[in-house]
């Protein structure tokens, strides 16, 4: 994904990261977070 401009929040936890997106072409709204990416071990 490209930086449009927006907050982007990442969160790392236990099983992954998750991301959630405000104020810009890929915002996600009111949604709650999503898992992005797994850790891979």
């Amino acid at each position: 994904m490209a930086d449009n401009g927006g907050l982007w929040d990442w969160r790392a936890r236990e099983n992954g990261i998750y991301l959630k997106v405000w104020g810009n072409k890929h915002s996600q709204g009111t949604k709650s977070m999503h898992h992005a990416l797994h850790w891979n071990y």
